[in-house]
């Protein structure tokens, strides 16, 4: 397991970054009753601000040969989450997709940029070369941050709501 790292916003502010655990799924809930529903359905492609206890289970029980999910809490109010991002690897190894969350509060404050770029450095740790990720076509701010971190951004040929980013690890 990783140890927790701290990250900090634009204004400073810091948080602390760690891998979910099973005894988060309470808190998952609470944090998925607190986003702005157009948010949620940003990320989850669905309008609900309600989860299970067993999706919130499922949702916190990765198997680390092939994921990564850290959440992010403020380091003043530990337990509660506050987003989060994953990377799921698939049947090769070599492609993952990725998936990030955060309250709707904390939007526009680099936390976003921070959680994406430390997936892209765990990404070839974990021999994932190819990262990609759905996001709805109306989230521009998540596209035009993929664009900045080089991801390629192609529409969905079976869903013209949504576009495909995809960041390849450069040769070395």
């Amino acid at each position: 397991m990783q140890p927790p790292r701290v990250i900090q916003d634009r204004a400073g502010r810091t948080y602390r970054l760690r891998p979910i655990e099973l005894a988060d799924a309470p808190a998952l809930q609470r944090a998925l009753q607190r986003m702005d529903p157009r948010d949620v359905r940003a990320r989850l492609f669905a309008p609900t601000t309600t989860m299970s206890d067993e999706a919130a289970r499922r949702f916190c029980t990765i198997d680390p040969a092939h994921e990564m999910c850290l959440v992010i809490e403020d380091e003043a109010e530990p337990g509660v989450l506050l987003g989060g991002c994953r990377l799921m690897g698939d049947a090769s190894g070599a492609t993952a997709e990725f998936a990030v969350t955060l309250l709707s509060e904390l939007k526009g404050r680099g936390l976003g940029r921070a959680l994406m770029e430390t997936l892209l450095a765990e990404a070839p740790q974990r021999g994932f070369m190819t990262v990609w990720g759905c996001i709805l076509r109306d989230n521009r701010s998540m596209i035009e941050l993929c664009r900045k971190l080089c991801f390629r951004i192609a529409t969905d040929p079976d869903d013209p709501s949504v576009v495909k980013a995809t960041w390849q690890r450069a040769s070395s």
